[in-house]
């Protein structure tokens, strides 16, 4: 309005402000201010161990954020960031998972048995426990299958009945 040449009129006529730097226009000069070295920015990306944060002269960069875990919901592996990377490796085998007995088999599953032995039951002779995938079942003796030790003379015959019991 004066005749003079100027840079701005209007903090929109230096630049589009982002995170890191705010633009200004006082007296017909475009100066910004820079967001200080360290302030997160509104670009976060949750779990990937890194912290979008402003330079301190108006640019944004990447940092390494050990707190900002790959959180996958899963109990059989561990939430890792090691050196800002994120990982998600298993945990021991035997950790305790999901609704109590369960326990991870160390390859990152939630299972109800690793073995036999952690199936609920006793084996007995027409009925095994097994641990099949996980997943406790048990495996039932054929009808007719001789059950225990047989008393000789008695005219008896134990045998399974294919239900997992003995029948005589």
């Amino acid at each position: 309005g004066q005749g003079q040449c100027v840079q701005c009129v209007q903090p929109s006529a230096c630049g589009i402000d982002t995170d890191c730097r705010a633009w200004t226009c006082a007296a017909g000069v475009c100066p910004s201010n820079d967001a200080a070295a360290g302030t997160p920015t509104t670009n976060q990306t949750t779990g990937d161990c890194q912290t979008e944060q402003c330079d301190g002269n108006g640019n944004a960069e990447m940092v390494a954020d050990a707190s900002d875990l790959p959180d996958d919901g899963n109990d059989c592996t561990q939430d890792l960031c090691t050196g800002g990377t994120p990982s998600n490796p298993p945990v021991a085998v035997g950790t305790a998972c999901g609704t109590s007995p369960n326990q991870c088999d160390g390859s990152g599953n939630c299972a109800e048995c690793l073995g036999s032995a952690d199936c609920p039951g006793q084996d007995t002779a027409c009925s095994t426990r097994t641990c099949d995938a996980g997943v406790c079942d048990v495996l039932n003796a054929s009808q007719g299958t001789p059950a225990g030790t047989q008393a000789p003379g008695d005219c008896m015959k134990s045998q399974c009945d294919g239900q997992g019991a003995i029948e005589i």
